[in-house]
């Protein structure tokens, strides 16, 4: 699993791309991407279309994230992995769909709703991440193993 500014983004081309914010690009209480993070979403956007989508509330920072990344943010009440997100963009002219995000329990799940490709990231954490939200990292890594082990059953 790597970090989202460290993906091979060669053979991802013709894709509507829906891409987490937190724990994706930045943390849950950062508010700036990083220049390698920055390039990676340019590289993306030179042959798909990117919508930033997140499960925060906090729309005001999610909008200045997408206006430095020069991407749209998908503003919005609905959370994945609700598949009405979807109903929110014109996904028409694409045959490929796919999620960028750092939890299964979220990201993941969206995908198999939307019927997307998933990309699981290496999750951008902070040593300051409240207990629950370490006790939720802990169930969703626990779930996205449990449901690899049962992929890799099925081949």
């Amino acid at each position: 699993m790597q970090a989202f500014n460290q993906l091979n983004t060669k053979d991802i081309v013709d894709y509507l791309i829906i891409l987490d914010i937190d724990g994706t690009l930045i943390n849950d209480d950062e508010h700036q991407l990083d220049k390698k993070t920055l390039d990676k979403i340019s590289e993306l956007k030179e042959s798909n279309q990117i919508y930033l989508c997140s499960n925060s509330r906090n729309h005001e920072r999610n909008k200045k994230v997408a206006s430095l990344a020069n991407v749209e943010y998908l503003d919005t009440d609905i959370r994945k992995p609700s598949k009405k997100i979807l109903d929110l963009i014109d996904h028409s002219p694409f045959k490929k769909r796919l999620v960028i995000g750092d939890k299964f329990l979220t990201d993941g799940l969206f995908a198999k709703n939307i019927k997307a490709e998933f990309i699981k990231t290496k999750r951008i954490t902070s040593e300051n991440d409240r207990l629950y939200i370490k006790f939720l990292y802990l169930i969703d890594d626990w779930a996205y193993a449990i449901f690899e082990k049962l992929e890799n059953l099925k081949t």
